[in-house]
């Protein structure tokens, strides 16, 4: 569950990092942060949805919410984000503002698999091995 919780936190922070490297230099609030991602985020850009929801997990510049986070990760995976796909497979995992639905699990971890994102490969690997071996 940890190395689940990590492994999310590296996916969204990585994305995050790349974000800011394409942003101005001039440091903002994690407020102001919030808000400019909040304003692009509804006008229905994805990368700006991956990275709502990450606030929204982490608490940056709003209360943490882990509903909220799903929620905007969804948005994004519908939109065919992968790394959303991949996290929202893991939201629902670990129960984390979605009910914990195995089904969904493996779903949404496909979806970002078939679309190359090697994490998603590996972690659904690890599920499918681990269904194989449990006792029917």
């Amino acid at each position: 569950m940890k190395k689940a919780a990590f492994v999310l936190a590296l996916c969204l922070s990585a994305m995050a990092s790349e974000s800011a490297q394409n942003a101005e230099p001039a440091q903002q609030s994690p407020a102001a942060k919030f808000q400019e991602t909040q304003a692009l985020a509804e006008r229905g850009d994805a990368e700006a949805h991956v990275n709502l929801g990450a606030m929204y997990r982490d608490g940056q510049g709003a209360a943490r919410d882990f509903a909220q986070a799903a929620a905007w990760l969804r948005k994004a995976a519908d939109q065919g984000n992968a790394s959303a796909r991949y996290n929202l497979g893991l939201s629902y995992r670990e129960g984390q503002g979605v009910a914990q639905n195995d089904a969904q699990v493996s779903s949404w971890y496909r979806k970002a698999a078939d679309q190359g994102l090697a994490t998603a490969q590996e972690a659904l690997g690890k599920l499918e091995s681990r269904d194989q071996a449990a006792p029917k």
